[in-house]
């Protein structure tokens, strides 16, 4: 989950960069235009273009943040786990000291 948000995140960021960058103004048409692709868009489509890498960074944050917390949970339980493992082989080390005994 935190390799998918990281996509995410880079992607989200790729677009804002292209949209950035790769834009500018054609002062003969009067029109934006993208370098990248080389298609001329208007105004809205840039914004649409900026509010998706917007929520795509958003999205890719939250799912990295989703995917830590799980990962905390799991080695937080794994720990509990291995701990309680010891005690019990701890103890039953006792119980065959006492049945050798007797």
């Amino acid at each position: 989950m935190v390799l998918f948000g990281l996509v995410l995140v880079l992607l989200g960021v790729c677009i804002l960069l292209a949209g950035l960058f790769g834009s500018g103004y054609d002062s003969e048409g009067g029109s934006l235009t993208n370098e990248l692709i080389n298609v001329n868009m208007p105004a809205e489509v840039l914004f649409l273009f900026g509010v998706a890498s917007g929520v795509l960074i958003l999205l890719g944050l939250w799912l990295m943040k989703l995917g830590a917390q799980r990962g905390w949970k799991n080695r937080k339980k794994d720990r509990k786990l291995s701990e309680l493992q010891e005690e019990l082989d701890r103890v039953e080390a006792e119980r065959r000291g006492d049945d050798d005994q007797a």
